[in-house]
């Protein structure tokens, strides 16, 4: 994933696992982030030797930095997602607005990433929404 996959603030691709494609708007600050970052690869993350990462080789390169940073077992590239699938919940997205980002093809799978959700600011959400009459 590159900045070629990036037009209009519109990051597009296809998922490898379900080909899926994926229209995700680029958030303002991912944006800024992007901007200050140097663009000579075709990909945003390469490894030492400025290639891009192939296989599990990221996700084996995430746990040797956990590792090297004293971070538990429990921290893992993937968990990133996970984590990434809560904070949407808590923020009050519904399980089709946290697939269209995630790629989750059930929304069973989004309810078993969201499950950590912190559920006294869910319910404080949904109070809010709510309208008494």
């Amino acid at each position: 994933m590159g900045r070629q996959h990036i037009r209009d603030g519109v990051l597009t691709v296809k998922q490898q696992k379900t080909g899926i494609t994926l229209a995700i708007s680029v958030h303002p600050e991912l944006r800024t982030v992007l901007d200050a970052t140097p663009s000579e690869h075709l990909t945003f993350l390469v490894t030492t030797t400025g290639k891009p990462y192939g296989g599990n080789h990221f996700s084996e390169s995430f746990r040797e930095w956990c590792d090297a940073a004293g971070l538990p077992k429990h921290c893992t590239a993937h968990g990133l997602r996970k984590a990434a699938c809560r904070r949407l919940a808590e923020a009050g997205c519904s399980a089709n607005e946290i697939a269209s980002i995630s790629g989750h093809a059930s929304l069973d799978e989004v309810a078993r990433y969201t499950k950590a959700a912190d559920q006294a600011r869910l319910a404080r959400n949904a109070l809010a929404k709510a309208v008494i009459r």
